[in-house]
């Protein structure tokens, strides 16, 4: 996958490997018009990848915070909230 005509400031060619089933696919979504070209596809999927991980990442800090709650919750670590001083620091 070499384009080198996108190439330009902020952008780098790059040449990757990918199985026939996957390059056929690519195919299919720009032979559609779904996507004007092989690279557009790639970044789009890249974009989607990296939404995910933002997405998920976000859900094991979640996460965590919740555990140790919970955590504190059972081990009676905890105070009663006082609404007063929680609108306070928000």
């Amino acid at each position: 996958m070499s384009e080198r005509e996108h190439e330009g400031p902020g952008k780098r060619t790059r040449n990757v490997s990918i199985q026939p089933e996957l390059d056929n696919f690519v195919n299919q979504l720009v032979e559609a018009g779904d996507f004007a070209n092989y690279s557009e596809v790639v970044r789009t999927a890249l974009r989607e990848m990296r939404r995910r991980e933002e997405e998920r990442n976000l859900f094991l800090k979640s996460h965590g915070h919740l555990s140790i709650g919970i955590k504190q919750a059972l081990s009676e670590q905890f105070s009663a909230l006082d609404p007063q001083s929680a609108r306070r620091k928000a």
